[in-house]
């Protein structure tokens, strides 16, 4: 793209990276929120979802350090709980 090497480690590429990682930890934590709406009270629940992101490392690695697969994992891992609900 644009001349740019094709390995995976050029600026598009970093880009595209550093852009979708943010994205999934949205899409992820939208998640989480409406799963644990099902079994606790929303002041649980608004308390945990800032606990989760500020307390670990997981802005960290939506943000600075989006190449690596944590956020993906995790926001693929609060789905299956979502799809089974709505087919139950």
């Amino acid at each position: 793209m644009g001349g740019d090497r094709g390995d995976g480690y050029s600026r598009p590429e970093e880009l595209g990276v550093a852009a979708v990682g943010p994205v999934y930890l949205l899409l992820g934590l939208l998640a989480l929120r409406l799963s644990l709406r099902r079994y606790f009270p929303d002041g649980v629940v608004a308390a945990t979802i800032p606990a989760l992101v500020f307390g670990t490392n997981l802005m960290d690695y939506a943000t600075v350090d989006a190449i690596f697969s944590h956020v993906f994992s995790f926001a693929m891992g609060v789905f299956p709980d979502r799809t089974r609900a709505s087919l139950v």
